[in-house]
């Protein structure tokens, strides 16, 4: 057991991958980036992966499973397979460059939140919301940035009834983030120059909170939609959502957030 949650994966595992060659652990790798996208909508690419046969048997005992049960486990198998990336980093075995350049198939393994629920049951999704998020910020998903907040808020709320996990969550934060005091409006600023992806999960944000910080994010979407959003405009913004310009490391003003 670590601090973030139970070790899914076996010494005897990383001595495995420690013996494949640079071009299959590359090629395991991938197929692991691609578990949290691909495992529930179609398996037939892991059949032949010795790496996924090892990953069952060592978290389930079992070498084979079928589709349904292959469903269920997509929540524990997704955690496994950002542990051992993680054991891969830290080991030298790849390079965080390496990871990096394969930024949108983490991307895809971390877009399971949303489906988990779908996918599992509530009991399943609840361990793996915790764990998977936990390791999502061990291996550097998530930055200093207003976007990540809002998405690490996101899901603290699920957690904050269980004080433990919710304080354990913020410790996590404020090791594997670096981060340097922001006041929110600089925060909020970033909207001004918010990519396509980032826009609609603002717009989701709002849509689904009602807190003051969505209401000060709902004005400066609509600020930006008149191409008038700027440092006037963002503190008008939080004037009128009545939020307060202090000056927050970022685990700061994710409390912040979830407080407000």
């Amino acid at each position: 057991m670590n601090e973030l949650g139970t070790v899914l994966y076996s010494e005897q595992d990383i001595e495995y991958y420690k013996q494949m060659s640079e071009g299959e652990l590359q090629e395991t790798m991938e197929q692991m980036l691609k578990v949290g996208q691909r495992i529930v909508e179609n398996n037939s690419f892991l059949q032949n992966a010795p790496w996924y046969k090892r990953a069952l048997s060592t978290i389930s005992g079992k070498t084979k499973r079928a589709q349904k049960e292959i469903a269920a486990d997509h929540a524990i198998i997704s955690a496994y397979c950002v542990q051992v990336i993680k054991e891969f980093v830290n080991r030298g075995l790849i390079t965080q460059e390496k990871v990096n350049v394969l930024e949108g198939k983490v991307n895809e393994l971390y877009n399971q939140f949303t489906r988990l629920v779908q996918v599992t049951g509530s009991a399943v999704n609840a361990i793996d919301d915790y764990n998977t998020f936990n390791l999502a910020l061990q291996i550097g998903y998530y930055s200093d940035t207003l976007i990540s907040a809002l998405q690490i808020a996101s899901i603290i709320h699920r957690l904050s009834d269980q004080t433990e996990k919710f304080q354990i969550v913020l410790g996590a934060i404020k090791k594997y983030i670096v981060t340097t005091p922001k006041t929110v409006a600089e925060r909020l600023l970033e909207i001004q120059n918010a990519n396509s992806d980032d826009l609609i999960f603002y717009k989701q944000f709002v849509d689904q909170s009602n807190n003051n910080i969505a209401k000060g994010i709902r004005i400066c979407l609509k600020l930006r939609d008149a191409d008038c959003l700027d440092e006037t405009g963002v503190l008008k913004a939080m004037e009128a959502a009545e939020l307060t310009n202090n000056k927050n490391t970022i685990n700061e003003f994710i409390e912040y957030i979830i407080r407000t």
